[in-house]
């Protein structure tokens, strides 16, 4: 007999958290956006524009805007058709560190390849639906919501290493 009494004393503790969610769900200003990207650039670590083989390439995920409310990022850097070792930092929180994500990485063999970077974008507000890909110069960058709970954002682009 006390289980429906403790159930409707919980729905009532309950009620006023959920209505002040759902009553801000529509403003603008509890939006989380993912950053907009507007290109990958490319570059030697000594500084020189022409990227050759066999040494290090600093890759540079440029942001046209940064992302808003959210706690947290994830990113994953990655090489086709080939795999290379890749020297990023792996996680970050997005609000206070939400710079351009950059990679460093060796080709050891001349040729076309495509980079790939995927980041995660937590939300710490609400959400909207972001399902749409942009054209880039030599490549494309890719905006998904998988879940409430997260953006992702993939930025593709092919490169020649001589």
């Amino acid at each position: 007999m006390k289980t429906p009494l403790l159930i409707s004393g919980l729905c009532l503790l309950l009620l006023p958290a959920l209505t002040a969610c759902s009553e801000h769900w529509d403003d603008p200003e509890y939006l989380s956006l993912p950053p907009e990207f507007s290109d990958m650039q490319f570059k030697m670590l000594d500084g020189s524009e022409e990227l050759k083989s066999g040494s290090e390439i600093v890759a540079t995920a440029v942001q046209q805007s940064a992302g808003r409310l959210l706690y947290k990022a994830t990113y994953d850097w990655s090489c086709e058709p080939t795999e290379t070792t890749h020297h990023h930092k792996e996680g970050v929180i997005y609000d206070q560190e939400n710079y351009n994500p950059t990679d460093t990485f060796t080709l050891d063999t001349p040729g076309r390849y495509k980079l790939i970077f995927k980041g995660r974008y937590y939300t710490s507000g609400n959400y909207e639906n972001r399902n749409y890909s942009v054209d880039i110069p030599d490549g494309k960058v890719t905006y998904s919501t998988p879940t409430f709970m997260y953006y992702e954002v993939q930025v593709e682009k092919n490169i020649t290493v001589k």
